[in-house]
């Protein structure tokens, strides 16, 4: 037998001190009542009276009290075996880790944003499997597919511009290992989720987009920071804060590069492009009206023990007790002649 809710057993314990109450006040009237003469004028005077009855009563309201709280526990026994087929698609989201991410033109910062936007894609996921790939210059698989969102989040966490060495933007370099990840299952099912501020310093982009678009894989992109754009905060080793310049020693102001967009959306001919903004219509507008519409897969199909819920019984157990407890009377009726 096992407990659905465990916490309820805790009432247990005030339980326990009521049957200790209960017993106490009992053999303290009993004990009051020898203190009043000899026995064999008490069983005389109480001969009504039935401590034989009286510990029954004890025992069956204890017994009562126990099963109601262990009725609120959910008692289950039995189980019965079922087969659960999780549905969806393969998501693998691609997230610009470069310098430029840096920019507070969106506070606290555009990676900062970029990785809220991700967390909530990943409540409004049922069942669909979940990746990550990082990229600046070069790009790394940050995460695999998964459909344990927790752990997904634990990979989103670490993420950081240090994560990649080479610096610069490629955007070509982070399609390609989105599609090498996605190699043995059918691309009808596969999604890029392509999230940067747009700059790209990429020589191969285009063919990348072109081989992920003849293997059927279909991109979207949300776009993060603002056309005013913003500069890039640098942390020195004195700990003061400053921003990056060029060699030219003037900062550097990064912009949203919504070319760049333009540009992937041209090759793809399909997807979605929008704008990282507060609240989740960008997000909505990617998932119901691009990934949401997608054919289905089964992901994957397990079978797990569903135990009965049975505190119906247990709680009929200790109603029928409790109606049994009032009917016991201690002393006997009385018979006129």
């Amino acid at each position: 037998m096992k407990f659905a809710e465990y916490k309820y057993l805790w009432f247990l314990i005030p339980v326990g001190l009521v049957i200790g109450f209960l017993i106490r006040a009992y053999v303290i009237r009993r004990a009051e009542v020898k203190i009043l003469g000899d026995d064999k004028l008490l069983k005389k005077l109480s001969s009504s009276a039935s401590p034989f009855l009286g510990k029954v009563k004890i025992l069956i309201l204890s017994l009562a009290m126990t099963l109601i709280v262990l009725s609120m526990a959910g008692p289950q026994w039995g189980y019965q075996i079922e087969e659960i087929k999780t549905r969806g698609v393969d998501i693998m989201v691609l997230l610009d880790v470069s310098r430029s991410m840096l920019a507070e033109d969106i506070k606290p910062n555009r990676l900062e944003w970029a990785k809220t936007k991700i967390r909530r894609l990943l409540s409004m996921l049922k069942g669909d499997r979940i990746g990550l790939v990082v990229f600046s210059g070069a790009s790394v698989l940050q995460c695999p597919l998964t459909s344990d969102y927790s752990v997904y989040n634990l990979f989103l966490q670490d993420v950081n511009t240090e994560m990649v060495s080479h610096g610069g933007t490629d955007i070509g370099k982070s399609i390609n290992t989105a599609i090498k990840s996605f190699e043995g299952s059918e691309s009808k099912y596969h999604v890029l989720l392509l999230i940067t501020d747009g700059e790209d310093h990429g020589k191969h982009t285009e063919e990348a987009v072109r081989n992920m678009k003849n293997s059927g894989i279909r991109l979207y992109m949300m776009g993060v920071g603002t056309l005013e754009g913003g500069l890039i905060p640098v942390v020195k080793e004195d700990g003061t804060k400053s921003f990056l310049k060029d060699k030219n020693g003037n900062f550097i102001n990064t912009k949203l590069e919504k070319a760049a967009f333009a540009k992937i959306a041209a090759i793809t001919g399909s997807g979605a492009y929008v704008k990282a903004v507060p609240g989740d219509e960008d997000l909505m507008e990617i998932y119901r009206n691009g990934i949401a519409q997608l054919e289905e897969r089964e992901i994957k199909s397990s079978t797990v023990k569903k135990y009965e819920n049975r505190y119906q019984i247990v709680f009929s157990a200790a109603l029928v007790l409790l109606i049994l407890e009032s009917l016991i009377e201690e002393r006997k009726k009385e018979v006129e002649y």
